[in-house]
């Protein structure tokens, strides 16, 4: 009977997380089915997407907004 894996399987696959028993199984899994690769390569490209550095705002963007944040608690409701 063959195994299937659900996302979440090739989430911890991807993270490293699956015993290597599991490791193998999915491997050979992903090399003979193509969906299960569509889904796993797109898996992959959002991991890498994420892992991308976040632009930050500047520390003046910073200051003003704690600077409105620190008057408006002073304003009495």
């Amino acid at each position: 009977m063959e195994q299937t894996f659900t996302p979440n399987d090739l989430l911890r696959y991807l993270y490293g997380e699956v015993d290597p028993h599991e490791k193998n199984a999915i491997r050979e899994a992903l090399e003979r089915d193509w969906l299960l690769k569509e889904k796993f390569d797109q898996l992959a490209q959002t991991k890498d997407f994420l892992s991308i550095d976040l632009i930050e705002p500047s520390a003046t963007s910073v200051e003003i907004i704690l600077e409105y944040n620190r008057k408006s608690d002073s304003i009495p409701a």
